[in-house]
């Protein structure tokens, strides 16, 4: 039988070198692995402060008159357009004001936009619109103070619809406007309303704005849609803005301010039981409005006895 020659032996020193060399190389991809990778903007733990929407989308979302929808068409792209996954992200809970006048005028600011905003929405609808304002209040881009939120005018339209057409010339429903200013204490009080996260804008699903497909879509409850800004800017993290803690009050009618429902000395002469104007509404309320259409929504006709400004 012939035999295979041995095989001669590595040198020792060979064999060290080796497994050094062998040790560096796992060390290194033990340590790339533990680097973080970038995050993209609007992933999981991204804040981005720094990605903010161009002037123009700044301008687009502040002008409720940019509409290119409306009716049967406007409810068609609504559902058309879906919800952005994992976009819901609960905010941090809100202390208002400590002060007892302060807060009185908080949270009526905040009561109105969610009663002529939403009032017939229910009370998910209205705590919705509650938790855009106190969203906005926190956010860069806005006002830091919730009766400068609710009354903010801006690229020549109000931000909030009631403010502008008329509605607030119309006494509310006195046991509705009850639980909204209950609900507005709330709100103030630290209660999140979960099922619209960070929104900041929202509007009607009989309109169809032409910015709604550039943000984000988050929730859709009863007849509003709501979004956050895109990327970055509409995470959590960019909600840094402090409360002012400083309320300049209620606003209900600037004086010289044209309403869908006549002029502001119309408006007010109604307010004061002096006077009556032919409404001319929809059969809905809530969201933006195009005033340069035919039909010019405000709050539904009813007639109550005048709601009290604070609970008893």
């Amino acid at each position: 039988m012939i035999k295979a020659a041995p095989r001669a032996a590595l040198p020792r020193r060979w064999i060290i070198v080796a497994g050094a060399g062998l040790a560096v190389l796992v060390f290194a991809v033990l340590a790339a692995r533990s680097v973080p990778r970038a995050v993209q903007p609007g992933s999981p733990g991204s804040t981005f402060p720094q990605a903010i929407p161009t002037a123009e989308l700044l301008a687009v979302t502040a002008d409720n008159r940019s509409i290119v929808a409306e009716a049967d068409a406007a409810r068609a792209a609504n559902a058309a357009l879906l919800l952005v996954p994992g976009a819901l992200e609960p905010a941090r809970s809100f202390a208002g004001p400590a002060d007892p006048a302060t807060r009185l005028r908080a949270e009526t600011c905040l009561a109105q936009a969610m009663y002529y905003e939403a009032g017939f929405e229910g009370e998910q609808g209205r705590r919705a619109v509650a938790q855009v304002v106190l969203n906005r209040l926190r956010h860069p881009a806005f006002p830091h103070s919730v009766c400068d939120v609710v009354y903010q005018r801006q690229g020549g339209t109000c931000q909030f619809t009631f403010a502008c057409d008329g509605a607030l010339a119309r006494q509310p429903v006195a046991a509705i406007w009850d639980k909204t200013l209950r609900e507005a204490g709330e709100a103030l009080a630290g209660r999140v309303e979960k099922s619209v996260g960070m929104a900041t804008h929202y509007h009607a699903d009989y309109v169809y704005p032409v910015w709604a497909p550039r943000l984000e879509k988050v929730a859709a409850i009863g007849h509003h849609q709501f979004y956050r800004w895109p990327l970055g800017w509409g995470r959590r993290g960019v909600f840094t803005a402090a409360y002012t803690g400083i309320e300049p009050g209620v606003l209900p009618m600037p004086p010289a301010m044209a309403t869908e429902t006549g002029s502001a000395e119309e408006a007010a002469m109604v307010a004061q039981g002096l006077g009556e104007v032919a409404p001319r509404r929809s059969d809905n309320d809530a969201g933006y409005v195009d005033p340069s259409k035919g039909w010019r929504p405000t709050i539904a006709d009813i007639s109550s006895e005048p709601a009290r400004e604070k609970p008893e």
